[in-house]
């Protein structure tokens, strides 16, 4: 998992938020499939949470 921020102008930045995984064995790559696509909602949701929170912070300084 890493986070990279890069400048697009004096008052923006973009993110960019990357996540891999790595299995052994076929039935470990097929729960890690299966749970990353049943909790992707909870994590965007999560995510989306925390990248507002982190604006506020950043508006109000």
């Amino acid at each position: 998992m890493g986070y990279e921020i890069t400048a697009v102008d004096a008052d923006h930045c973009l993110l960019s938020y990357k996540e891999s995984m790595t299995s052994k064995g076929k039935m470990q790559q097929m729960n890690d499939v299966f749970m990353s696509m049943m909790m992707s909602f909870f994590k965007k949701r999560n995510f989306k949470k925390m990248m507002k929170q982190i604006e506020g912070k950043y508006a109000t300084s």
